[in-house]
C-alpha cells in the first residue's frame, strides 16, 4: 500500500495491529482475579473498548477523568515542566487505577481483594 493510499483515510495495518495488541491487553488484564472492569478512553474521555456497561463506563471514565485533571492541576502547581503520568483511587470496597497518556487513557476498576492473614 503507497502513501497516498493511507492518505485517503482507509484504515492501515498498523491500526489493526494496534487494536488487536489493546484487546489482547484488556483481556489479559480482565482475566486478572477481582478486576471488574477495563475502560480504554481516548484523549477526549470517550470510551474505545470496555469491558463494562454503558452506565459504568461513562461513570468511571468522567469520575477518573476529573480526579486526573485535580491531580494535574496539583501536580503543575508545583512543578509546571511535570505532568501525571498514573493515578490510583482506592475506596472501601474498589480501587481505579488509571494510566494517563495524551492519547489515550486506561482505567482498571477492581475490587478489593481480602487476603487472609497466615
Amino acid at each position: 500500500m503507497g502513501e497516498r493510499e493511507r492518505d485517503k483515510g482507509g484504515p492501515r495495518n498498523d491500526d489493526y495491529m494496534f487494536v488487536e495488541k489493546v484487546e489482547k491487553m484488556i483481556d489479559r488484564i480482565a482475566g486478572h482475579k477481582g478486576v471488574e472492569g477495563v475502560i480504554v478512553c481516548d484523549k477526549d474521555g470517550a470510551a474505545i473498548q470496555t469491558t463494562m456497561d454503558n452506565t459504568n463506563t461513562v461513570m468511571y471514565a468522567e469520575g477518573v477523568r476529573n480526579m486526573a485533571n485535580i491531580g494535574l492541576s496539583m501536580i503543575r502547581d508545583v512543578d509546571p515542566t511535570n505532568d501525571l503520568t498514573f493515578i490510583r483511587i482506592g475506596t472501601k470496597k474498589l480501587e481505579m487505577m488509571a494510566h494517563l497518556n495524551p492519547e489515550y487513557c486506561a482505567i482498571v476498576v477492581q475490587s478489593r481483594i481480602k487476603t487472609s492473614k497466615n
